[in-house]
């Protein structure tokens, strides 16, 4: 019997290998175009809302498409356009000559292999300040295929050189070129500079060569009901709005292996468990190395997040997850296993976080969404609130399709992150001799993990989107960003133990630090605190893409306007900008050119 069970097996394989292969490759997050037009679509009442683990694989963006090809009688004519490109570019395309799309397929009844390249630039300029400038030449080679029809493979190297502006890490977050609080590292580790190939450094602030590496195994089965992941890329999770609290799609790739299992409509499962890079934050640059940093961040990352829709007009996700120092722990990597409740069965020295969101919507009309991430708290304390020692974020907001513009739609948001969020104090190792602290804040690669502001801040964002036409789109909005500098409002690591204290499970936390920089008797107070930085920023932009017409190659050009000021409440009871000393106004005009060869 178990004979005649193996052989079934082995046929059932063979012969399901030999029907027509289904990618099942992620579709990178930075293929904008084709996760607008879903959103715009769930937005319309089209199509169900497509779940929030990103990216999708391919074969379930055939799906989502093919859905609305169904009901492509709802769409207006434009709208019908777009969809056809892209059923045309996703979709089971004719084979194209090399100098159209940049690659070249192998066609097999068991292994299909597709080969290709693609090239890139990218310029950031300051108009005002043109020492303000950053520079991106990239080329990327990329081989992928199938094996049989329920698993695919995908490999992607890309190097090339880099440029940012020289900023200064006491006052900048980062680059100057870029729109505050946008930029992340397009490369993967450090970067070497041209002047000497033996200086590793994590910014390229003088022209610097760097590369990134990222590689997938994909399996998905029964229609998408069950899809899971080995690789490293880019991914987001659980972002209803603008962005995501808990894994943003500007965080930096990491290893990691994966899985949705989807056994009901309105019911998803997803888990994942990876091993974070090493990498200090934008604000480090001296003394960079590959061994220094690897010393003290030698952490791995879970997570779970389950999606429930019970009704047509409400969804509802919650997310569990943390970082811990690498190590097999059985409770972190099981797929059913909480990593909130695991922690109180193995110990407390693992940075854990949880929270969910709530997404009201109505067809045609569009959604209102809650989010809350919650990284660490003091249940026990009377002023939750003001307490230090509650890290949080909250982001609310509204996605609304805008009324006789085709594929258009709108976004108002709020999102506000607490002092300390996504930081965590520093765990002593052992044994005491190797005076090692160990980090294990949320974040990778020297990256925010979650979403991309600094812990104090908050942000009112306006934002449109627009496909008017299959090969053009826009993009137009206004955010303000208010960023505190007093304690906890920069991704630092936080309080240290002695090896007495520790003995004694004494841990320096903001709700008991002796120095009194963040203690008990301190009151967090948003905005009258301290000094806070304000950031008004106006945005548009505009993306050609001239591969529906035949030309292998795309255009983008954005402006933004940024005027930046201080202000000084607890010292001056008012909002007025400081404009002295250090504290000037300033303005920037930036402007973004990107080229694409075969995007």
């Amino acid at each position: 019997m178990l004979k005649k069970s193996a052989f079934l097996f082995i046929l059932l394989f063979i012969f399901s290998g030999i029907l027509t292969s289904q990618t099942h490759n992620a579709v990178t997050l930075d293929e904008k175009v084709v996760y607008t037009f879903l959103e715009q679509a769930a937005l319309k009442g089209v199509i169900p809302a497509p779940r929030e683990v990103k990216p999708y694989p391919l074969s379930y963006v055939v799906l989502q498409l093919e859905k609305i090809e169904r009901k492509k009688a709802r769409l207006s004519p434009q709208e019908q356009e777009v969809l056809a490109m892209l059923l045309e570019s996703y979709g089971e395309a004719d084979d194209k000559t090399l100098l159209k799309d940049g690659n070249l397929q192998f066609q097999d009844d068991f292994f299909p292999v597709q080969l290709g390249a693609s090239m890139k630039f990218q310029s950031n300029l300051n108009l005002i300040d043109t020492g303000d400038l950053g520079l991106e030449a990239t080329g990327s080679l990329y081989a992928k295929g199938d094996a049989g029809s329920s698993v695919s493979w995908g490999v992607d190297l890309t190097a090339g050189g880099f440029l940012v502006d020289d900023y200064d890490p006491a006052t900048s977050f980062g680059p100057e070129a870029w729109e505050p609080y946008t930029f992340t590292k397009p490369w993967s580790g450090g970067v070497y500079m041209l002047s000497s190939l033996n200086r590793f450094s994590p910014m390229p602030v003088e022209p610097a060569a760097a590369f990134s590496y990222e590689t997938e195994i994909a399996a998905s089965f029964w229609d998408n009901r069950a899809d899971f992941r080995f690789g490293r890329l880019r991914r987001e999770w659980g972002a209803p709005g603008e962005g995501s609290l808990f894994l943003s799609a500007d965080a930096v790739p990491f290893m990691a292996y994966e899985g949705t299992i989807q056994p009901f409509e309105w019911m998803s499962f997803s888990f994942l468990t990876g091993v974070l890079d090493y990498g200090e934050d934008f604000r480090s640059s001296d003394d960079y190395n590959i061994k220094r940093t690897s010393r003290t961040q030698q952490n791995m990352y879970s997570v779970l997040q389950m999606e429930l829709t019970p009704a047509d007009w409400l969804s509802l996700s919650v997310f569990d997850g943390g970082v811990y120092l690498k190590r097999p722990e059985p409770g972190y990597v099981h797929p059913l296993m909480s990593r909130f409740i695991n922690q109180n069965y193995v110990g407390d020295f693992d940075n854990l976080a949880m929270g969910g969101s709530l997404v009201l919507s109505r067809s045609g009309l569009g959604k209102f969404y809650l989010s809350a991430f919650l990284d660490e708290a003091k249940f026990n304390q009377p002023d939750f609130f003001g307490n230090y020692g509650n890290m949080y974020s909250i982001q609310a907001g509204v996605k609304f399709p805008v009324p006789v513009l085709p594929l258009t739609s709108g976004v108002l948001q709020y999102t506000k992150i607490e002092p300390f969020t996504y930081t965590h104090y520093t765990v002593n190792s052992s044994p005491w001799y190797y005076d090692l602290n160990m980090e294990t804040a949320y974040m990778n690669g020297g990256e925010s993990l979650g979403y991309g502001l600094e812990p104090n801040s908050d942000e009112i964002l306006l934002r449109f989107r627009s496909l008017p036409r299959n090969d053009l789109s826009f993009t137009g909005g206004y955010r303000m960003v208010r960023h505190g500098t007093n304690a906890g409002s920069y991704f630092d690591s936080w309080g240290s133990s002695t090896e007495e204290e520790l003995e004694n499970d004494i841990i320096i936390t903001p709700d008991n630090d002796p120095d009194g920089a963040y203690s008990r008797d301190d009151r967090k107070d948003f905005l009258k605190d301290a000094v806070y930085e304000w950031f008004h920023i106006g945005t548009v932009g505009a993306d050609w893409d001239l591969t529906s017409r035949g030309q292998p190659v795309s255009f983008g050009l954005t402006y933004s306007l940024v005027f930046k000021y201080y202000t000084d409440y607890a010292n001056t009871g008012d909002f007025k900008p400081l404009d002295q000393g250090i504290y000037k106004n300033e303005f920037r005009h930036l402007v973004t050119f990107a080229a694409r060869l075969f995007p």
